[in-house]
């Protein structure tokens, strides 16, 4: 797991890199970022695979890739991916582009599967 330091200045250097916007949304939210990471850190098995839904700029995801040598995939609005793809690519994540707003049902499947996934390893 990487410490505080070793998630946080990579990811203000991937946000300072991605634009003001970015930037401002990593300022804003940082301290959920690193929670979010170290959160899914503990679940997370060492070379293990994992699925991140909205992930945006992918800082959490970016984070689990390197310190865990995880297969990243992940899923967002086709406009977020064209934003991110070059991003996404240097960090070695898969990702596929779905509107979910638009397929109701696949949200409650997932849903379905995460919590069922989940709830067996608590």
């Amino acid at each position: 797991m990487l410490d505080r330091r070793r998630f946080v200045a990579p990811s203000a250097a991937r946000a300072a890199l991605l634009g003001p916007d970015d930037e401002g949304y990593w300022t804003y939210h940082k301290a959920r970022l690193w929670d979010s990471y170290k959160r899914a850190a503990q679940l997370l098995p060492e070379g293990g695979s994992f699925v991140s839904v909205g992930a945006g700029p992918a800082y959490v995801e970016v984070g689990l890739v390197q310190s865990h040598g995880a297969a990243g995939t992940v899923i967002d609005f086709p406009e977020t991916l064209d934003a991110y793809a070059a991003h996404y690519g240097a960090a070695g994540l898969k990702a596929h582009a779905i509107d979910l707003t638009a397929r109701p049902n696949l949200v409650s499947v997932i849903g379905t599967v995460w919590g069922a996934k989940t709830r067996s390893r608590c």
